[in-house]
């Protein structure tokens, strides 16, 4: 059943839960910062949270202790496509513990209660890409299945460093920012969605206009390069997150434009993930050495769905 609005956790009695909402959001910041030492705005994370359109939002759970956020459970709803069916599911995110109140089963705890609530808001299933402190918890605590990993590619390009130097500060981050939207002014930028086709037989994300309207809580961006629009954001590197089929004799070409992109920005690293079965997968491995990337994860809430067919790309991840 739906948990209550504030409840107590049965074998700790000093924490109260809340369902996270508008309001609490304010609470998670500090929360953020001690767990990622990350600092985000009340702007970032009430964009973030913005899933409505979807169909559901502020899926999730925050713990108190003392009136003071100490660990945070929830998902983010988005809209899958399976052999032209709409499915709502959710993307499992912005998992967070302090430092202080860490082994003592909050996670498990808020997971649980979220995915209950999840089946309410008829949510069909939950995916996530766990890193290696949250795997175990996954799959060994919360029983998630893990089938395969996305590939991960990285081309080095020869340039200055100035996107990972803008890192280091706000000042030279803001001044980066300028230099970013001065080049980007030269390249024919687009508004429109990605055409991702092909994979009516896999369970993907559907690429539509409120799909991309609200990543844009994230600092994305789309590009036409020689008439293939690519999605894409920067950070110390430059992250393609997806872009459309291409055919075979323009793959080179559309290569080599992001490389010369990654070099006029200063990105030493030309990065994309995709999953095995995607096509840029397919085409990316003529050109570089795939890596592991992160492993897709899941857990089914009822969808009677073959959830082992799950495709992503790099765009799928929430801090994208």
């Amino acid at each position: 059943m739906v948990p209550p609005i504030d409840m107590a956790i049965p074998h700790l009695s000093e924490y109260k839960v809340l369902r996270v909402s508008k309001d609490s959001l304010k609470d998670l910041i500090p929360l953020y910062n001690a767990a990622f030492q990350k600092q985000y705005s009340i702007k970032y994370l009430l964009k973030k949270f913005d899933t409505m359109q979807f169909g559901a939002e502020y899926i999730g759970h925050i713990a108190y202790f003392r009136n003071k956020a100490v660990a945070f459970y929830t998902l983010f709803p988005c809209i899958m496509e399976y052999k032209g069916q709409s499915i709502l599911a959710a993307q499992s995110g912005d998992t967070m513990t302090h430092p202080e109140h860490r082994k003592k089963g909050l996670f498990i705890y808020l997971a649980k209660l979220t995915y209950e609530l999840a089946k309410v808001q008829g949510i069909k299933f939950v995916f996530g890409f766990p890193n290696d402190s949250s795997y175990e918890g996954f799959t060994k605590k919360l029983l998630w299945k893990h089938n395969e990993d996305m590939n991960l590619y990285k081309i080095k390009v020869n340039t200055l460093p100035l996107s990972g130097i803008s890192t280091k500060n706000h000042f030279l981050k803001f001044l980066y920012a300028s230099f970013l939207h001065f080049i980007l002014l030269f390249y024919k930028q687009t508004k429109a969605p990605l055409n991702i086709v092909g994979y009516d037989d896999r369970i993907h994300i559907k690429h539509d206009t409120k799909y991309f309207n609200y990543k844009s809580y994230g600092s994305n961006f789309k590009l036409n390069i020689a008439g293939v629009n690519v999605w894409m954001r920067v950070n110390g590197a430059l992250l393609v997150g997806d872009l459309e089929q291409a055919e075979d004799k323009k793959v080179k070409l559309i290569l080599g434009r992001l490389k010369r992109l990654a070099f006029l920005i200063g990105c030493r690293d030309l990065v994309f993930s995709f999953s095995k079965e995607m096509f840029w997968n397919k085409q990316l491995s003529n050109y570089a050495i795939a890596e592991k990337g992160f492993p897709i994860a899941y857990y089914d809430l009822g969808s009677r769905l073959p959830l082992s067919k799950l495709v992503f790309s790099f765009s799928a991840l929430d801090t994208f």
